[in-house]
Protein backbone atom coordinates (compact mmCIF):
# COMPACT_ATOMS: atom_id res chain seq x y z
CA UNK A 1 0.00 0.00 0.00
CA UNK A 2 1.43 3.40 -0.84
CA UNK A 3 2.64 5.26 2.51
CA UNK A 4 0.15 8.57 2.63
CA UNK A 5 1.77 11.31 5.22
CA UNK A 6 -1.09 12.03 7.56
CA UNK A 7 -2.67 15.70 6.40
CA UNK A 8 -5.37 17.49 8.66
CA UNK A 9 -8.37 17.21 7.91
CA UNK A 10 -9.46 20.87 8.01
CA UNK A 11 -6.20 22.17 6.85
CA UNK A 12 -7.68 23.37 3.35
CA UNK A 13 -11.15 23.90 4.35
CA UNK A 14 -10.15 26.19 7.12
CA UNK A 15 -8.09 28.81 5.20
CA UNK A 16 -10.80 28.94 2.43
CA UNK A 17 -13.15 29.62 5.35
CA UNK A 18 -10.62 32.09 6.42
CA UNK A 19 -10.23 34.07 3.54
CA UNK A 20 -14.07 34.15 2.65
CA UNK A 21 -13.65 36.37 5.80
CA UNK A 22 -13.76 39.29 3.58
CA UNK A 23 -16.57 40.43 2.57
CA UNK A 24 -15.85 44.01 1.20
CA UNK A 25 -13.87 44.45 -2.38
CA UNK A 26 -12.52 47.21 -0.51
CA UNK A 27 -11.77 45.95 2.85
CA UNK A 28 -8.82 47.62 4.01
CA UNK A 29 -7.72 49.22 1.14
CA UNK A 30 -7.62 52.49 1.68
CA UNK A 31 -4.98 51.35 4.16
CA UNK A 32 -3.31 48.76 1.97
CA UNK A 33 -2.53 50.80 -1.26
CA UNK A 34 -1.29 53.49 0.94
CA UNK A 35 1.09 51.22 2.29
CA UNK A 36 2.37 50.65 -0.76
CA UNK A 37 4.88 52.60 -1.95
CA UNK A 38 8.62 53.12 -0.75
CA UNK A 39 11.63 50.88 -1.54
CA UNK A 40 11.96 47.82 0.18
CA UNK A 41 15.64 46.91 2.68
CA UNK A 42 17.59 44.52 2.77
CA UNK A 43 20.63 43.67 5.15
CA UNK A 44 23.63 41.49 5.12
CA UNK A 45 23.17 40.51 8.47
CA UNK A 46 20.87 38.03 10.40
CA UNK A 47 17.32 38.47 8.92
CA UNK A 48 13.73 37.11 10.29
CA UNK A 49 10.99 36.19 7.44
CA UNK A 50 7.74 36.04 8.63
CA UNK A 51 5.28 33.92 6.45
CA UNK A 52 1.48 33.71 6.87
CA UNK A 53 -0.03 30.22 6.58
CA UNK A 54 -2.14 27.99 8.42
CA UNK A 55 -1.00 25.84 11.62
CA UNK A 56 0.83 22.68 10.14
CA UNK A 57 3.60 22.33 12.68
CA UNK A 58 3.74 18.13 12.34
CA UNK A 59 2.16 18.16 8.62
CA UNK A 60 4.89 18.07 6.24
CA UNK A 61 2.33 18.56 3.46
CA UNK A 62 1.94 22.20 5.26
CA UNK A 63 4.67 24.21 6.30
CA UNK A 64 6.01 22.27 9.26
CA UNK A 65 8.33 22.56 11.87
CA UNK A 66 10.95 20.54 10.09
CA UNK A 67 11.07 22.08 7.16
CA UNK A 68 11.12 25.82 8.90
CA UNK A 69 13.91 23.26 10.69
CA UNK A 70 15.75 21.93 7.61
CA UNK A 71 15.83 24.83 5.89
CA UNK A 72 17.76 27.18 8.65
CA UNK A 73 20.17 24.81 8.82
CA UNK A 74 21.33 25.38 5.19
CA UNK A 75 20.70 28.97 5.59
CA UNK A 76 21.96 29.94 8.74
CA UNK A 77 21.45 33.86 8.46
CA UNK A 78 17.61 33.82 8.10
CA UNK A 79 15.27 32.67 10.36
CA UNK A 80 11.64 31.78 9.71
CA UNK A 81 8.92 33.10 11.69
CA UNK A 82 5.41 31.50 11.22
CA UNK A 83 1.87 33.56 12.01
CA UNK A 84 -1.30 32.32 11.93
CA UNK A 85 -3.11 33.23 8.53
CA UNK A 86 -5.62 35.78 9.83
CA UNK A 87 -7.16 38.55 7.08
CA UNK A 88 -7.98 41.58 9.95
CA UNK A 89 -4.26 40.88 11.10
CA UNK A 90 -2.96 41.02 7.31
CA UNK A 91 -4.61 44.03 6.87
CA UNK A 92 -3.52 45.75 9.88
CA UNK A 93 -0.51 44.25 9.24
CA UNK A 94 -0.31 46.09 5.78
CA UNK A 95 -1.85 48.82 6.77
CA UNK A 96 1.20 50.24 9.74
CA UNK A 97 3.97 49.51 6.95
CA UNK A 98 5.33 46.11 8.28
CA UNK A 99 3.25 42.95 6.11
CA UNK A 100 4.41 39.44 6.65
CA UNK A 101 7.03 38.63 4.22
CA UNK A 102 5.13 35.69 2.53
CA UNK A 103 1.60 35.41 2.71
CA UNK A 104 -1.02 32.47 1.56
CA UNK A 105 -3.70 32.86 -0.63
CA UNK A 106 -6.57 30.72 -2.34
CA UNK A 107 -4.37 31.92 -5.51
CA UNK A 108 -6.06 32.26 -8.94
CA UNK A 109 -9.01 33.76 -7.55
CA UNK A 110 -7.62 36.39 -5.70
CA UNK A 111 -4.02 37.50 -7.45
CA UNK A 112 -4.95 40.23 -9.87
CA UNK A 113 -6.82 42.14 -6.67
CA UNK A 114 -3.52 41.78 -5.09
CA UNK A 115 -1.68 42.62 -7.86
CA UNK A 116 -4.07 45.39 -9.38
CA UNK A 117 -3.88 46.89 -5.45
CA UNK A 118 -0.17 46.70 -5.40
CA UNK A 119 0.03 43.93 -2.33
CA UNK A 120 1.66 41.56 -3.85
CA UNK A 121 5.77 41.48 -5.47
CA UNK A 122 5.81 40.98 -9.33
CA UNK A 123 8.16 37.76 -9.30
CA UNK A 124 9.06 37.77 -13.05
CA UNK A 125 12.63 38.40 -12.33
CA UNK A 126 13.13 35.80 -9.42
CA UNK A 127 11.31 33.05 -11.60
CA UNK A 128 13.53 34.00 -14.98
CA UNK A 129 16.56 33.68 -12.36
CA UNK A 130 15.62 30.63 -10.44
CA UNK A 131 17.42 27.21 -10.96
CA UNK A 132 14.83 25.54 -8.87
CA UNK A 133 11.73 27.12 -10.80
CA UNK A 134 12.61 27.01 -13.55
CA UNK A 135 9.67 28.71 -16.02
CA UNK A 136 9.68 25.56 -18.51
CA UNK A 137 9.07 23.50 -15.39
CA UNK A 138 5.89 25.17 -14.42
CA UNK A 139 2.78 23.06 -15.12
CA UNK A 140 0.06 25.92 -16.93
CA UNK A 141 -2.30 25.99 -13.53
CA UNK A 142 0.58 28.38 -12.56
CA UNK A 143 -0.26 30.69 -15.44
CA UNK A 144 -3.61 31.54 -12.56
CA UNK A 145 -1.16 33.66 -10.79
CA UNK A 146 0.10 35.77 -14.09
CA UNK A 147 -1.46 39.14 -14.89
CA UNK A 148 -0.72 41.48 -16.77
CA UNK A 149 -2.46 44.64 -15.91
CA UNK A 150 -5.55 43.56 -18.38
CA UNK A 151 -5.45 39.91 -18.56
CA UNK A 152 -5.01 36.71 -15.71
CA UNK A 153 -2.77 34.41 -17.57
CA UNK A 154 -0.47 36.06 -19.01
CA UNK A 155 2.58 38.77 -18.15
CA UNK A 156 4.37 38.92 -14.63
CA UNK A 157 4.08 36.14 -12.06
CA UNK A 158 3.05 37.23 -8.78
CA UNK A 159 3.41 33.59 -7.22
CA UNK A 160 2.49 30.14 -7.76
CA UNK A 161 0.70 27.27 -6.35
CA UNK A 162 2.21 24.66 -3.68
CA UNK A 163 -0.74 22.22 -4.92
CA UNK A 164 -3.90 22.25 -6.86
CA UNK A 165 -6.35 20.08 -8.34
CA UNK A 166 -9.25 20.07 -10.94
CA UNK A 167 -11.75 21.31 -8.57
CA UNK A 168 -15.08 20.74 -9.79
CA UNK A 169 -14.03 16.90 -10.62
CA UNK A 170 -16.36 15.01 -8.37
CA UNK A 171 -16.03 11.85 -5.96
CA UNK A 172 -18.30 8.99 -5.92
CA UNK A 173 -18.80 6.87 -2.83
CA UNK A 174 -19.67 2.99 -4.51
CA UNK A 175 -20.91 1.98 -1.40
CA UNK A 176 -23.73 4.93 -1.63
CA UNK A 177 -24.50 4.10 -5.37
CA UNK A 178 -24.66 0.31 -4.67
CA UNK A 179 -27.45 0.94 -1.87
CA UNK A 180 -29.82 2.68 -4.47
CA UNK A 181 -28.86 0.14 -7.10
CA UNK A 182 -27.58 3.08 -9.46
CA UNK A 183 -24.63 1.91 -11.99
CA UNK A 184 -21.55 4.20 -11.28
CA UNK A 185 -21.09 7.10 -13.85
CA UNK A 186 -18.48 7.23 -16.22
CA UNK A 187 -14.94 7.72 -15.76
CA UNK A 188 -14.30 8.65 -19.26
CA UNK A 189 -17.27 10.70 -20.77
CA UNK A 190 -18.57 13.76 -18.52
CA UNK A 191 -21.65 14.24 -16.97
CA UNK A 192 -23.56 16.79 -18.24
CA UNK A 193 -25.33 18.82 -14.74
CA UNK A 194 -28.90 17.95 -15.94
CA UNK A 195 -27.65 14.76 -15.61
CA UNK A 196 -25.78 14.89 -12.52
CA UNK A 197 -28.72 16.46 -10.60
CA UNK A 198 -30.35 13.43 -11.98
CA UNK A 199 -28.06 10.81 -10.13
CA UNK A 200 -28.37 13.37 -6.91
CA UNK A 201 -32.14 12.69 -6.90
CA UNK A 202 -31.67 8.74 -7.52
CA UNK A 203 -29.20 8.66 -4.44
CA UNK A 204 -31.06 10.72 -2.23
CA UNK A 205 -32.15 8.80 0.69
CA UNK A 206 -34.67 11.30 2.61
CA UNK A 207 -36.36 9.88 6.44
CA UNK A 208 -39.12 11.63 7.11
CA UNK A 209 -38.54 15.54 6.22
CA UNK A 210 -35.00 14.99 6.46
CA UNK A 211 -32.00 13.69 4.26
CA UNK A 212 -30.56 10.52 5.79
CA UNK A 213 -28.44 10.26 2.76
CA UNK A 214 -27.06 13.79 0.42
CA UNK A 215 -27.67 12.66 -3.26
CA UNK A 216 -25.08 15.28 -4.38
CA UNK A 217 -22.77 18.45 -3.07
CA UNK A 218 -22.23 20.93 -5.18
CA UNK A 219 -20.46 24.36 -5.63
CA UNK A 220 -23.25 26.46 -5.45
CA UNK A 221 -21.33 29.95 -3.78
CA UNK A 222 -18.37 29.25 -5.46
CA UNK A 223 -17.60 32.56 -8.60
CA UNK A 224 -15.06 30.39 -9.85
CA UNK A 225 -17.86 27.77 -10.69
CA UNK A 226 -20.08 30.33 -12.35
CA UNK A 227 -17.14 31.60 -14.47
CA UNK A 228 -16.34 27.70 -15.22
CA UNK A 229 -19.91 26.84 -16.86
CA UNK A 230 -20.02 29.92 -18.97
CA UNK A 231 -16.82 28.71 -20.28
CA UNK A 232 -18.00 25.57 -20.89
CA UNK A 233 -21.20 27.30 -22.84
CA UNK A 234 -18.83 29.98 -24.33
CA UNK A 235 -19.73 33.01 -22.77
CA UNK A 236 -18.73 35.48 -20.31
CA UNK A 237 -20.31 36.94 -17.16
CA UNK A 238 -18.33 40.84 -17.96
CA UNK A 239 -20.01 42.94 -20.16
CA UNK A 240 -16.80 44.94 -20.26
CA UNK A 241 -12.83 45.02 -22.04
CA UNK A 242 -11.80 45.71 -18.57
CA UNK A 243 -13.59 43.52 -16.07
CA UNK A 244 -15.57 46.10 -14.49
CA UNK A 245 -18.63 45.40 -15.27
CA UNK A 246 -21.02 42.05 -14.95
CA UNK A 247 -24.38 41.10 -16.27
CA UNK A 248 -26.21 37.99 -14.42
CA UNK A 249 -28.99 38.81 -16.12
CA UNK A 250 -27.85 37.31 -19.30
CA UNK A 251 -30.03 34.44 -20.39
CA UNK A 252 -26.81 32.11 -19.77
CA UNK A 253 -26.34 33.16 -16.94
CA UNK A 254 -30.08 33.61 -15.64
CA UNK A 255 -30.04 29.11 -17.01
CA UNK A 256 -26.93 28.37 -14.57
CA UNK A 257 -28.47 30.44 -11.73
CA UNK A 258 -31.97 28.65 -12.18
CA UNK A 259 -29.86 25.05 -12.10
CA UNK A 260 -28.51 26.36 -8.73
CA UNK A 261 -31.83 27.21 -7.66
CA UNK A 262 -33.72 23.50 -8.96
CA UNK A 263 -30.78 22.15 -7.46
CA UNK A 264 -31.36 23.24 -3.91
CA UNK A 265 -35.26 22.61 -4.16
CA UNK A 266 -34.69 19.50 -5.61
CA UNK A 267 -33.64 18.62 -1.87
CA UNK A 268 -30.39 16.50 -2.54
CA UNK A 269 -28.03 18.42 -1.25
CA UNK A 270 -26.98 20.36 1.91
CA UNK A 271 -28.17 23.82 0.94
CA UNK A 272 -29.68 26.23 2.32
CA UNK A 273 -32.98 24.07 2.48
CA UNK A 274 -31.52 21.10 4.30
CA UNK A 275 -27.98 22.62 5.90
CA UNK A 276 -25.68 20.30 7.48
CA UNK A 277 -23.64 21.21 10.42
CA UNK A 278 -20.49 20.01 8.69
CA UNK A 279 -18.92 20.02 5.42
CA UNK A 280 -19.10 17.30 2.90
CA UNK A 281 -15.94 15.61 3.22
CA UNK A 282 -17.02 13.68 7.09
CA UNK A 283 -20.25 13.22 5.34
CA UNK A 284 -19.05 11.53 2.33
CA UNK A 285 -16.75 9.13 4.85
CA UNK A 286 -19.72 8.46 6.71
CA UNK A 287 -21.64 7.43 3.60
CA UNK A 288 -24.05 10.13 4.39
CA UNK A 289 -23.20 11.81 1.01
CA UNK A 290 -23.00 9.98 -2.31
CA UNK A 291 -21.08 12.93 -4.71
CA UNK A 292 -18.75 15.61 -3.72
CA UNK A 293 -16.66 17.81 -6.07
CA UNK A 294 -13.39 18.17 -4.38
CA UNK A 295 -11.10 17.36 -7.33
CA UNK A 296 -7.67 15.05 -6.97
CA UNK A 297 -7.00 16.79 -3.45
CA UNK A 298 -9.51 14.89 -1.94
CA UNK A 299 -8.56 11.50 -2.49
CA UNK A 300 -5.63 12.74 0.17
CA UNK A 301 -7.97 13.33 2.72
CA UNK A 302 -9.76 10.49 2.26
CA UNK A 303 -6.49 8.49 2.56
CA UNK A 304 -5.37 10.26 6.10
CA UNK A 305 -9.29 9.99 7.14
CA UNK A 306 -10.45 6.23 6.38
CA UNK A 307 -8.73 4.36 4.08
CA UNK A 308 -11.80 2.13 3.24
CA UNK A 309 -13.94 4.67 2.28
CA UNK A 310 -10.59 5.62 0.30
CA UNK A 311 -10.06 1.93 -1.54
CA UNK A 312 -14.27 2.00 -2.51
CA UNK A 313 -14.52 5.55 -4.10
CA UNK A 314 -13.69 6.69 -7.62
CA UNK A 315 -12.77 10.09 -9.17
CA UNK A 316 -14.97 11.00 -12.13
CA UNK A 317 -14.59 13.87 -15.00
CA UNK A 318 -15.64 17.43 -14.08
CA UNK A 319 -19.42 17.90 -14.96
CA UNK A 320 -19.82 19.85 -18.36
CA UNK A 321 -22.31 22.77 -18.74
CA UNK A 322 -22.71 22.79 -22.23
CA UNK A 323 -21.35 20.93 -25.41
CA UNK A 324 -19.50 23.85 -26.99
CA UNK A 325 -16.01 23.75 -24.89
CA UNK A 326 -15.08 21.02 -22.70
CA UNK A 327 -13.54 22.58 -19.45
CA UNK A 328 -12.24 21.70 -15.88
CA UNK A 329 -10.46 24.26 -14.35
CA UNK A 330 -8.60 25.23 -11.32
CA UNK A 331 -10.86 27.22 -9.11
CA UNK A 332 -7.90 28.92 -7.80
CA UNK A 333 -4.19 26.82 -6.52
CA UNK A 334 -3.94 27.49 -3.01
CA UNK A 335 -0.40 28.92 -2.75
CA UNK A 336 2.05 31.44 -1.75
CA UNK A 337 3.12 35.26 -2.66
CA UNK A 338 5.66 37.43 -1.68
CA UNK A 339 4.20 41.36 -0.55
CA UNK A 340 5.50 43.91 -2.18
CA UNK A 341 6.31 45.44 1.02
CA UNK A 342 8.58 42.45 2.23
CA UNK A 343 11.93 44.09 3.63
CA UNK A 344 13.87 41.16 3.03
CA UNK A 345 12.56 39.68 -0.72
CA UNK A 346 15.79 38.11 -1.72
CA UNK A 347 15.62 36.51 1.68
CA UNK A 348 12.22 35.56 1.54
CA UNK A 349 12.33 34.39 -2.23
CA UNK A 350 15.37 31.42 -0.60
CA UNK A 351 12.28 30.21 1.26
CA UNK A 352 9.87 30.20 -1.66
CA UNK A 353 12.60 28.50 -3.40
CA UNK A 354 12.89 25.85 -1.11
CA UNK A 355 9.23 25.17 -0.34
CA UNK A 356 7.68 25.81 -3.85
CA UNK A 357 10.59 23.23 -5.76
CA UNK A 358 12.91 20.97 -2.70
CA UNK A 359 11.67 18.92 0.03
CA UNK A 360 8.72 20.36 0.67
CA UNK A 361 7.34 19.81 -2.59
CA UNK A 362 8.27 16.25 -2.88
CA UNK A 363 6.62 15.49 0.15
CA UNK A 364 3.47 17.13 -1.16
CA UNK A 365 3.51 15.63 -4.20
CA UNK A 366 3.54 11.82 -2.97
CA UNK A 367 1.14 12.52 -0.35
CA UNK A 368 -1.61 12.59 -2.77
CA UNK A 369 -2.71 15.53 -1.17
CA UNK A 370 -2.83 17.77 -4.42
CA UNK A 371 -1.27 17.71 -7.60
CA UNK A 372 2.40 18.87 -7.88
CA UNK A 373 2.63 22.74 -10.25
CA UNK A 374 6.12 21.09 -11.40
CA UNK A 375 6.24 18.78 -14.40
CA UNK A 376 8.97 16.71 -13.00
CA UNK A 377 7.23 16.13 -9.76
CA UNK A 378 4.02 15.49 -11.55
CA UNK A 379 4.35 11.40 -11.86
CA UNK A 380 5.39 11.21 -8.11
CA UNK A 381 2.00 11.34 -7.47
CA UNK A 382 0.83 7.71 -5.57
CA UNK A 383 -0.01 4.53 -7.88
CA UNK A 384 0.36 1.85 -5.82
CA UNK A 385 -3.20 1.19 -4.78
CA UNK A 386 -5.98 0.38 -7.19
CA UNK A 387 -7.86 3.37 -6.42
CA UNK A 388 -4.50 5.21 -6.86
CA UNK A 389 -4.23 3.90 -10.00
CA UNK A 390 -8.31 4.59 -10.80
CA UNK A 391 -7.15 8.30 -9.91
CA UNK A 392 -4.29 9.14 -11.67
CA UNK A 393 -5.70 7.63 -14.76
CA UNK A 394 -8.80 9.90 -14.54
CA UNK A 395 -6.76 13.14 -13.54
CA UNK A 396 -4.18 12.75 -16.42
CA UNK A 397 -7.07 11.97 -18.93
CA UNK A 398 -8.55 15.68 -17.70
CA UNK A 399 -5.27 17.60 -17.73
CA UNK A 400 -5.79 18.69 -21.52
CA UNK A 401 -9.54 20.39 -20.67
CA UNK A 402 -7.80 22.69 -17.89
CA UNK A 403 -7.80 26.65 -18.42
CA UNK A 404 -7.01 29.75 -17.11
CA UNK A 405 -10.36 32.09 -16.81
CA UNK A 406 -9.93 36.09 -15.72
CA UNK A 407 -11.01 37.00 -12.45
CA UNK A 408 -11.87 40.84 -11.86
CA UNK A 409 -8.84 42.71 -10.09
CA UNK A 410 -11.86 45.23 -9.28
CA UNK A 411 -13.34 43.12 -6.06
CA UNK A 412 -12.60 39.83 -4.12
CA UNK A 413 -13.97 36.74 -5.12
CA UNK A 414 -15.15 36.24 -1.69
CA UNK A 415 -17.06 38.95 -1.77
CA UNK A 416 -18.46 38.88 -5.08
CA UNK A 417 -19.76 35.14 -3.81
CA UNK A 418 -20.62 36.44 -0.87
CA UNK A 419 -23.06 39.06 -2.97
CA UNK A 420 -24.34 35.58 -5.04
CA UNK A 421 -25.05 34.25 -1.66
CA UNK A 422 -27.49 37.17 -0.09
CA UNK A 423 -29.60 36.81 -3.29
CA UNK A 424 -29.82 33.25 -4.54
CA UNK A 425 -30.35 32.10 -0.58
CA UNK A 426 -33.91 33.85 -0.89
CA UNK A 427 -34.58 32.72 -4.03
CA UNK A 428 -33.97 28.86 -3.62
CA UNK A 429 -36.37 29.23 0.26
CA UNK A 430 -38.66 30.62 -2.06
CA UNK A 431 -38.70 34.27 -0.62
CA UNK A 432 -37.94 35.85 -4.37
CA UNK A 433 -37.63 35.27 -7.38
CA UNK A 434 -34.92 34.81 -9.49
CA UNK A 435 -35.35 37.70 -11.95
CA UNK A 436 -35.78 40.20 -9.34
CA UNK A 437 -32.80 38.60 -7.50
CA UNK A 438 -30.78 38.80 -10.44
CA UNK A 439 -31.15 42.09 -10.71
CA UNK A 440 -30.45 42.86 -7.59
CA UNK A 441 -27.29 41.45 -7.72
CA UNK A 442 -26.27 43.46 -11.11
CA UNK A 443 -26.81 46.29 -8.83
CA UNK A 444 -24.56 45.08 -5.96
CA UNK A 445 -22.31 43.35 -7.82
CA UNK A 446 -21.54 46.15 -10.19
CA UNK A 447 -21.62 48.74 -7.19
CA UNK A 448 -18.40 46.50 -5.75
CA UNK A 449 -16.99 46.64 -8.83
CA UNK A 450 -16.85 50.49 -9.22
CA UNK A 451 -15.94 51.18 -6.06
CA UNK A 452 -12.91 48.81 -6.34
CA UNK A 453 -11.82 50.62 -9.93
CA UNK A 454 -11.86 54.16 -8.82
CA UNK A 455 -10.14 52.91 -5.72
CA UNK A 456 -7.27 51.14 -8.02
CA UNK A 457 -7.31 53.32 -10.80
Amino acid sequence: MTEHIKVSSTTRRHFLAQSAGIVGAASGIEAILAACSGPATTSSGPVTITIMDDANDNNDTGLSKRWISVFEKQHANIHIKRIDYDVSRLSAMLASNNPPDIVKTPGGSEITNLAARGVALDLTTYFKQSSILKEDDLQAVCDLYRWDGKAQGQGARYGMPHDWSQDSMYWINKATFDAAKVPYPSQDTPLTFDQLLDLGKRLTVHQGNKIKTYGMSTNWDFMAQILTMLSQAGASLYVDNDLSKMDFTQPEVKKIMQWFVDWARARVGDSPLDPSTDWSGPLFISGRMAMVPWGYWFGGYLASSDAKVRQQSLLIPSPQWAPTKRVSNCYGGTGWYITKKSKHPDEAWKFFEFYMGQDPAVARAKSGTGLSPLKHLFDQTPKTTAADQQTYKVQQAELPYLSTYQFTPYATTQALSQAIDNVIKPVMLGQSNLDNGLQQLNTAVNKLLQQGKSQIG
